[in-house]
């Protein structure tokens, strides 16, 4: 069949549909990436040799994907692009991947990256992999930004209110809103349906600077909404979020000691039971308060833990940022 390609020529590619998986990169090189350093606040300086901390970061990789496994998840996983691309464990930065009513056929967006060595993290293994091997029928190129200086970071960036058809954003460098729009304005155009883009002005209130992905403080999944509401800084957004969010999910506010150990860096899984899990990594269970725990027992039949302290503290990032979802 045609596939429809944006941004860059039409190509004519045939696809094969697969099971629904989540696609992980495994680290070959992990690092403290120091470009990521000077907005990233949430790297902890350790005074580890690279050989070491690669070693530790692919330990901790294993057994996610074992531990997904385990829980009947299917997992396919690809190779960190190349030596400089330090960060390209946190598949969820680069890609888009939608499949549902409005995009039946799946989408594939390809994300502009704000630093340098991020912008390696491409990987054209993956792609094909999307597009011919699972079947995905539109691929969006909006990696031209990066010309520009202008980013629009995925899943970590980005989440969207599926029925309420809003794509929401923080702002900060890894988020430009004229990306935010482009994206939007595509998404409108394949799914003949308009899609609202909505740019957050956020503000971590004890480090004082945005956070650089929205999922820092802010999850949307199937049924829920989880938000620390401290790091929105103006109240009109604060209540047209909640009146907007809460028409189709149940908002589910976190303090800011729950935010900052990770309690919006979740992945819904869809387990064989027909139940949704909750993927989360140890240090956000292990800081959850029994309210929130309670919240989340009405929606979620399992808590799926890992243990990712090395890609947590190196890297700055959590266990969401580490997966790349791929809807069938």
């Amino acid at each position: 069949y045609q596939r429809r390609v944006h941004g860059v020529a039409d190509v004519v590619l045939q696809g094969q549909a697969n099971e629904q998986m989540l696609i992980l990169v495994e680290p070959t090189y992990f690092t403290a990436n120091k470009f990521t350093q000077k907005d990233n606040p949430y790297m902890v300086k350790l005074d580890m040799a690279p050989e070491k901390s690669t070693k530790l970061a692919l330990a901790e990789h294993k057994n996610l994907q074992d531990t997904l496994r385990r829980n009947g998840v299917a997992v396919q996983t690809f190779k960190q692009p190349c030596k400089a691309a330090t960060d390209a464990v946190y598949a969820s930065d680069s890609y888009l991947s939608f499949k549902n009513e409005d995009f039946p056929d799946g989408l594939l967006v390809q994300c502009p990256m704000y630093w340098p060595n991020r912008r390696k993290e491409k990987n054209p293994a993956l792609v094909d992999f999307v597009l011919n091997e699972v079947g995905y029928k539109d691929f969006i190129d909006l990696s031209y930004f990066e010309a520009e200086d202008k980013a629009l970071e995925g899943r970590g960036v980005l989440l969207i209110d599926w029925p309420g058809r809003t794509i929401y954003a923080g702002r900060t460098n890894r988020a430009h809103e004229d990306v935010l729009v482009k994206l939007a304005e595509h998404m409108t155009e394949i799914s003949g349906h308009y899609y609202r883009p909505y740019m957050i002005e956020s503000m971590d209130p004890k480090m004082k600077v945005a956070p650089f992905h929205t999922t820092a403080f802010f999850m949307i999944l199937e049924k829920v909404a989880i938000i620390d509401w401290s790091n929105v800084i103006h109240e009109h957004q604060r209540k047209e979020m909640k009146k907007d969010l809460s028409r189709f999910h149940d908002v589910i506010s976190v303090s800011y000691d729950e935010m900052f150990n990770g309690a919006t860096l979740t992945v819904e899984l869809n387990l064989p039971d027909g139940t949704q899990g909750l993927l989360m990594s140890k240090t956000s269970r292990e800081n959850m308060t029994n309210e929130t725990e309670a919240k989340f027992q009405k929606y979620f039949s399992k808590f799926v833990v890992a243990d990712i302290a090395v890609n947590e503290s190196v890297g700055g990032s959590s266990i969401e940022c580490m997966i790349q979802p791929v809807p069938m």
